[in-house]
């Protein structure tokens, strides 16, 4: 890099200056100062860093080490726009590999990666663990802005030459960014602040009135799949369409008296029954809702009373529904789902996918609006915090969660009641609470969707955990790649600061709560607790030794409580209708519901919550539809990296903790990944080694380097050149990694491979002993053949060929010498006949 490129951010020097102003000079703040310094150069320039290093007083060795420990951060500088090709499990077994290839080859980069910018600054391409769309994959995302789903390697190529036309300016139209600013979404004060019971109780009689006044209600999914498949554009095209007919009705605010301008008591407030009717002048309102699941119906909207349901709606539909549906009270066939019989589904009940599933955490995302307080309080939120406050001790909420039999819903299902019980009895009055939702699972969206659809309920939920052990203070520690829940995560906390439900002296209450948002900086490792806690202060995600457990020494050393999302978002209908009536789902030891992302190679893809207990068939078959291509099932990887491989013998098993621990998997974060016929176990394997390796944070030797090495050999069975005695090696190293390792991360980090040795163990030794990829997916172990009879010797695989393997006389069908032939697949994509196939243990697949 040239001198003047070093330079110019020093003649800057007071932009630094105010942000580091703006975050706050602590170390604390360190990780995001160096998120804003990137976001003004596109880098962290090297003078930049020093200087951060003498504003907060800290040796420059820590600035640097925090600035490399991170994947979001760079120090060289990046192209105009940053293309992100999501390699999450789901992606991954759904093409991104050559997703990848595509987008640097439009943008002229190598395609081995040993270039990531282009010289003139134009494109950074980037392939990334997970970008947390896992129902829509592929996904590519832009400049942590954009997201594109389901993207084909020709519309990435289309992408990519649009981004150039749009740097020329000769683009004609660009997509909608997925995200606004904060500034954006300006924070309506109510003209009255909930400071008691009463005002609570009126508030939610005064807004519960306001949507019962909208006759009808058009939600719009705006969650990021359905944002990245063009429901903002939809939204844009409701409102101006109901704008120019007065149809549009907006919440009204309480009134400057009692909240409602009426004297009924909030207990004798009766909901009328809705019944589905024509919609007239200021009736209709437009609702930017959370997500409803089913994200292969995005976008989609959701038309209440009715649980009419639309799919795939576009602006250009709009019109025909306001006034065939809106208007006129018809149905629209076309824009129905239609099931596996070819029968419309009108209602959301009727759609197979929705048919099995119960909602507890769920259960007003996709009803309210997701940017709105008045809406969640419409739909009686902050009721069960108002019942803890004034009717129950801190004592008995906590007596209230463990008797429930709550349990972790991030990781290894963690008994939720033990871990507030310790935290509350620990020395000291100072306590935190920390919500985790980094969520850096592939193949996981399930935090992100109940972030970005109805974080209220997550917000209620660190309220009643603050309120029972004791804390006056909470951390959201959210994903740097969720900008939408981001954005609507500080939205949500202005709007709670507003009405009084956030902050000092809590509806009149001796309960205070501050609540601040920390974004992590792209690191795996800081979803384990103790990791995430260095990030918070600062520093290097790195592990900690346990004992002592976060609940007694956590943030800075004080006693903290670490509960992921979802686990959060449950507690409010805990405390709000008893601990007997959540044990009603799940099972004894596993009570109530877990949501999974279900993703992969299945028919049916989104967001499932059901009971514990339901099996593996039900959410595959019954929910998800079954195989999406021609393939038999094979495996579904459970629970990420830590998780691990079931099978079709753990089809009918009850999936609870219990029975997921036994299998040698566990659930996990939720995350869960269909795999077909097509799929390579063995590749699958050194996927996720390779992601773990990446992702260690090489404290302690047996992670750091026994996860090296098991990656080289799994490389090397994929790449067919196995030594004697690799399998062997490959399992002994798997016990070491996980009975040596410091953290979470490292004692599950073999779980990939001992479930794929325990379960597809054949597909090792022909891959190793016959140097054989039964799935045809290992490209050093198949073979391309023309099948004479398709083949018409056009002569274009032979043009594409790079190495000239291919022989053949014009019009006479084509030969392939596999001794010389890289199998880089050029030929097959340009075969327009079929003709190109891979040979597998003598039998042929499909191109």
């Amino acid at each position: 890099m040239n001198m003047s490129a070093q330079a110019q951010p020093l003649g800057k020097i007071e932009k630094v200056n105010q942000i580091v102003a703006r975050r706050g000079g602590k170390v604390a703040n360190l990780v995001g100062i160096l998120q804003d310094v990137q976001a003004e150069y596109r880098y962290l320039p090297e003078e930049v860093m020093a200087y951060v290093a003498t504003a907060l007083d800290i040796p420059a060795s820590m600035v640097f080490g925090v600035a490399t420990f991170y994947t979001q951060f760079t120090m060289t500088p990046r192209g105009r726009y940053v293309i992100k090709v999501c390699d999450g499990t789901a992606c991954h077994v759904r093409g991104s590999e050559e997703l990848t290839f595509v987008v640097q080859e439009a943008a002229g980069l190598p395609t081995d990666g040993s270039q990531t910018t282009t010289t003139d600054l134009k494109f950074t391409v980037e392939r990334v663990a997970c970008v947390g769309a896992c129902g829509l994959a592929p996904v590519i995302m832009v400049d942590d802005k954009e997201v594109f789903g389901n993207v084909t390697p020709n519309e990435a190529q289309q992408m990519v030459q649009r981004l150039i036309a749009e740097d020329d300016g000769s683009a004609v139209e660009h997509k909608v960014e997925i995200n606004e600013k904060v500034g954006d979404m300006p924070v309506e004060a109510p003209s009255k602040k909930i400071q008691s019971r009463e005002d609570l109780e009126q508030a939610v009689v005064a807004f519960k009135a306001a949507v019962e006044a909208q006759k009808v209600r058009i939600m719009v999914c705006m969650s990021t799949a359905c944002v990245a498949s063009g429901a903002r554009e939809v939204f844009a095209a409701f409102r101006t369409a109901l704008d120019a007919k007065g149809l549009r009705a907006e919440l009204k605010v309480m009134d400057k008296e009692c909240g409602c301008g009426c004297d009924t008591p909030a207990d004798e407030v009766k909901t009328t029954e809705r019944r589905f009717s024509p919609a007239g002048p200021g009736e209709a309102g437009l609702i930017k809702a959370g997500c409803f699941g089913y994200c292969q119906l995005a976008p989609h909207i959701v038309i209440d009373p009715g649980n009419i349901v639309y799919s795939q709606v576009s602006p250009e539909d709009i019109p025909e529904i306001i006034s065939e549906t809106i208007e006129g009270g018809r149905i629209i066939d076309r824009l129905l789902y239609k099931d596996d019989a070819g029968k419309n589904c009108t209602t959301i009940e009727e759609i197979p996918f929705y048919a099995p599933q119960q909602k507890v955490a769920l259960t007003t995302c996709g009803k309210l609006d997701c940017e709105d307080i008045r809406e969640y309080l419409a739909f009686d939120g902050y009721t069960a915090l108002s019942k803890a406050i004034f009717e129950m001790t801190p004592e008995e909420v906590l007596n209230e969660i463990s008797a429930s039999g709550l349990r972790g819903r991030g990781g290894g299902g963690f008994p939720t009641g033990i871990k507030w019980k310790a935290c509350r009895e620990a020395a000291g009055s100072l306590k935190y609470i920390v919500c985790n939702a980094d969520e850096g699972d592939p193949g996981a969206f399930m935090d992100r969707s109940l972030l970005e659809g109805d974080p209220h309920r997550v917000l209620e939920g660190i309220l009643l955990a603050a309120y029972a052990v004791g804390a006056e203070e909470a951390y959201i520690y959210a994903r740097a790649e969720y900008p939408l829940a981001v954005m609507r995560l500080h939205h949500l906390l202005e709007q709670a600061k507003a009405f009084g439900l956030l902050g000092k002296n809590i509806m009149g209450s001796d309960f205070s709560l501050e609540v601040k948002v920390k974004e992590g900086a792209g690191a795996f490792v800081c979803g384990e607790e103790t990791a995430l806690l260095a990030s918070i202060e600062g520093q290097r995600g790195m592990p900690r030794p346990r004992p002592p457990f976060p609940a007694t020494s956590g943030l800075w050393g004080k006693p903290t409580i670490i509960n992921n999302v979802e686990t959060l978002a449950i507690v409010p209908y805990i405390v709000k209708h008893g601990a007997a009536k959540f044990r009603e789902l799940g099972t004894e030891k596993s009570p109530g519901t877990k949501t999974f992302a279900l993703a992969g190679q299945v028919a049916r893809t989104g967001l499932v919550e059901v009971p514990l207990g339901t099996t593996l068939r039900e959410i595959v078959f019954d929910i998800g539809g079954g195989m999406r291509r021609d393939y038999p099932y094979k495996s579904v990887q459970i629970g990420g990296p830590s998780g691990g491989c079931l099978t079709n013998e753990h089809l009918d098993m009850p999936l609870d903790y219990e029975r997921l621990r036994e299998a040698g998997a566990m659930v996990g974060s939720g995350g869960l990944v269909v795999m077909d016929g097509g799929t390579c176990m063995v590749e699958i394997a050194r996927y996720f080694m390779g992601f773990i390796q990446n992702e260690s944070c090489g404290k302690c030797v047996p992670c750091r380097e026994g996860t090296k090495k098991m990656l080289e050999i799994l490389k090397r069975i994929t790449g067919g050149r196995t030594k004697p005695g690799d399998l062997e090696l490959l399992e002994e190293l798997a016990v070491v990694v996980a009975d040596g390792s410091l953290c979470g991360l490292g004692k599950t980090a073999a779980n990939p491979v001992l479930s794929t040795l325990r379960y597809f163990r054949d597909e090792y030794r022909a891959h190793i002993e016959d140097k054989k990829c039964p799935a045809g997916v290992c490209q050093a172990l198949i073979d391309y053949i023309i099948l004479p009879e398709p083949c018409i010797g056009c002569g274009a695989c032979i043009k594409v060929c790079p190495v000239d393997a291919i022989q053949g006389e014009r019009k006479q069908p084509h030969t392939i010498d596999v001794e010389v032939c890289t199998r880089c697949g050029a030929c097959v994509e340009k075969c327009k006949f079929e003709a190109i196939v891979k040979s597998i243990e003598g039998g042929h697949t499909s191109p």
